[in-house]
């Protein structure tokens, strides 16, 4: 069976964690945030302590940051993070810092049940360093009594398409289960796709359905 992330959790908690009612205009603390996806690395003791931009820069939290999604030790954990640099030297001050679910993609079987229900596709691009396929999406979705159903989301390759003997030009999906969740709003988030698999020069052909053009296909070249 293929594996699925639930998105409507996630996605609520990434648009939280990146939201301050206190933001101060002008020229205040937080007038020079930068914003970066990373790898953020835990300690021993449970605790954030640092990150590594996809551009290669490394950063030192000061002072740690313990969130619940990183509760694992000497972990490396994929994430959205927001900072300020205390200094010139890599010292930083995280102003909020949020998971960013990896998906790998898998090989259907037989017995897979997909679905490819829409979303919306905002940005699609391979991080500087090669090592994520990157996708930022929106769901629609809502509350209603009685429904306590779940979104889910995989990235599978192309059942359509012949990918066996062709790994420098891979065809792959998002599949996308709606669940009957209600259509009310739209929630954004992000998901990361590691590309360790595949080899420089390699072209990604991702096909999504979206609510606003139908199957959209973007090809990215890994290079």
């Amino acid at each position: 069976m293929i594996k699925r992330i639930i998105i409507f959790s996630f996605v609520l908690v990434l648009l939280s964690a990146c939201k301050n009612d206190n933001y101060e205009t002008g020229d205040g603390k937080h007038s020079y945030l930068q914003a970066d996806f990373v790898e953020a690395y835990t300690s021993a003791a449970k605790e954030l302590v640092s990150a590594r931009t996809d551009d290669g820069d490394t950063l030192i939290f000061s002072p740690h940051v313990i969130k619940n999604w990183a509760a694992t030790p000497d972990s490396t954990y994929r994430s959205l993070l927001y900072y300020n640099k205390v200094n010139d030297d890599r010292t930083t001050e995280v102003y909020a810092i949020a998971q960013v679910p990896v998906v790998k993609i898998h090989k259907l079987n037989g017995d897979d049940d997909i679905s490819t229900d829409p979303l919306f596709l905002r940005s699609v691009w391979i991080s500087s360093n090669r090592k994520y396929l990157n996708l930022e999406f929106g769901i629609k979705t809502g509350v209603e009594d009685g429904n306590d159903n779940i979104q889910t989301l995989s990235v599978v390759y192309a059942p359509d398409v012949n990918n066996s003997n062709d790994s420098r030009n891979p065809y792959i999906k998002v599949v996308h289960k709606q669940n009957g969740v209600p259509e009310y709003y739209t929630s954004y988030g992000y998901i990361s796709v590691p590309l360790n698999d595949f080899a420089l020069g390699t072209t990604i052909h991702l096909s999504v359905n979206t609510y606003d053009k139908g199957w959209v296909t973007k090809d990215l070249v890994i290079k």
